[in-house]
């Protein structure tokens, strides 16, 4: 229920029936309120209610799926519910700040935030088909009691909840009660719940969770995490597929040995293994691999390794996903090609020198560059390298956890020449020397090329050298003189100045 964020508003007559109708409840239920959930091995949830993710607020539950009206409230009144992702010190700070709905990993998550009526309700009911007549099913939830145990004087009302498996006619099956479930100093989840067996020739029941606590200060709750699914007995699976003798190698041939052990339960138990490609495209049965143990012989592994787990159930029900429960999931690693990259492209000038920016991803790795000439170090990842000509270097790299993977990749070193500038040309139209031809200065397309005549001014100018001076100036022909430049390489090395003599 709602309360105030003044608690003296409550009367003391009120405050000691409260205080004595608590104690009673307390007495009453605490023969009942032990979790009884299945300490064997359970199947995929049949019935999985996470009540979704993704933002504060969401929408109202399916009709029929309680009995409480929903509000769209970060703090629901009495009667109301919402789905949200966190409750944030409702009600002056009586009710616990949540940041975080139960289900892991499930980014803004959400969860059912009840503030509970007087009168006894169903907080959550689901119709559950497809099931197997004498199979186990566990039924639980996680529950948060969201009061702060100091609120209401510290005698806060506490939710008490019926969790009731019944038929489709609304007959009681079978049935389990929380108890009181106690507020604390922090919010804290715990999980709730029983496991029962199906009768004979049913395959669909109802679940229910009931609202026992009587109305008052309190009674207010969080709920996440709904689940039915089959119970059954201990089954412990091992593998030794990743011992050194039997090393699984990418797109190599490897064995993987997978055994379990059942402890007793089932009178006539089947088997049967899955397996999970890391693909995407979930479980599927392995055909033929119907006992405990299981060798199973890979043409090819994949590089994003396999995982394996047994289904088990009674020998008519193994074919029926409600009605088998499933081993933990053994994860097998595979030794994955290792990752070469040799790095970009490098333009140097001739002379110079540059450090090949090498990576490399994998396990015990080393590393080979060829041809070795002209690098510091041939098997280090970022050696120093000057060569005079341009030339293309390739990087191995070995993996030496068992497997001797390699991979390969390459890097161009480019090479520009430094440029020959001659001081004289003659400009006279005889086809000989008629240019100043900058040998090897078309290389560097970003070069900046000026030339200044001796007041200062800029005579030629250019980006690149893809059309050599004529040795004219707008368009005519300059005097015999003595010609000034400079050459900007844009590569890091120094500024060329220097001048030039145009003859005729």
């Amino acid at each position: 229920m709602k309360v105030s964020g003044d608690n003296n508003n409550i009367l003391p007559f009120q405050f000691f029936k409260i205080l004595i109708l608590g104690l009673s409840l307390i007495s009453i239920n605490f023969q009942f309120g032990y979790s009884q959930t299945c300490s064997g091995s359970l199947g995929d949830p049949v019935v999985n209610i996470t009540f979704g993710s993704g933002g504060v607020n969401a929408v109202p539950l399916p009709t029929g799926s309680t009995t409480y009206s929903y509000s769209g409230d970060v703090c629901p009144n009495d009667g109301f519910y919402n789905i949200s992702s966190r409750s944030i010190s409702c009600f002056g700070d009586t009710w616990h700040t949540v940041n975080s709905d139960h289900t892991p990993n499930d980014k803004e998550g959400r969860m059912m935030v009840i503030n509970a009526s007087f009168q006894a309700g169903d907080f959550y009911t689901q119709k559950v088909s497809g099931l197997c007549g004498g199979t186990t099913y566990e039924f639980s939830s996680w529950i948060l009691n969201i009061l702060k145990s100091s609120s209401c004087f510290s005698q806060g009302i506490q939710p008490d909840i019926t969790f009731t498996i019944e038929s489709t006619s609304g007959a009681v099956i079978s049935s389990y009660n929380t108890g009181n479930i106690a507020a604390g100093t922090e919010p804290n989840w715990k999980q709730y719940g029983f496991f029962f067996t199906a009768p004979n020739g049913v395959t669909e029941l109802v679940i229910r969770m009931t609202n026992n606590a009587v109305g008052g200060c309190g009674n207010d709750l969080a709920l996440d995490d709904i689940t039915f699914r089959a119970c059954g007995p201990a089954i412990t699976a091992t593998n030794t597929t990743n011992l050194a003798s039997n090393k699984l190698c990418e797109g190599e041939p490897g064995t993987i040995n997978l055994s379990a052990e059942i402890s007793l339960g089932y009178n006539d138990p089947a088997f049967q293994w899955q397996m999970n490609n890391n693909d995407g495209q979930g479980w599927n049965d392995i055909p033929g691999a119907n006992q405990p143990a299981y060798i199973l012989n890979l043409v090819s592994a994949n590089k994003e390794g396999y995982q394996f787990r047994l289904a088990v159930a009674e020998k008519l029900n193994l074919n029926s996903a409600s009605c088998r429960i499933l081993s933990s999931v053994l994860n097998v690693e595979i030794s994955k090609d290792p990752v070469a990259d040799a790095g970009l492209d490098i333009t140097i000038i001739e002379g110079g020198s540059t450090t090949i920016s090498g990576k490399a991803e994998g396990s015990n790795l080393r590393f080979i560059w060829t041809p070795s000439s002209y690098l510091s170090n041939t098997t280090i990842l970022n050696p120093v390298v000057n060569p005079p000509e341009s030339t293309t270097y390739l990087l191995t790299v070995i993996s030496d956890d068992g497997c001797n993977l390699t991979s390969s990749d390459e890097v161009f070193i480019k090479v520009l020449k430094n440029p020959v500038i001659p001081n004289t040309f003659t400009p006279n139209g005889d086809l000989k020397n008629d240019l100043w031809n900058i040998i090897a200065l078309d290389s560097y397309a970003d070069a900046t090329i000026k030339v200044y005549n001796r007041y200062g001014q800029i005579i030629f100018e250019s980006i690149g050298y893809a059309e050599p001076w004529d040795g004219s100036f707008r368009g005519k022909p300059l005097p015999v003189g003595v010609y000034f430049y400079i050459i900007d390489l844009k590569r890091g090395s120094p500024v060329l100045k220097g001048s030039v003599s145009v003859l005729r």
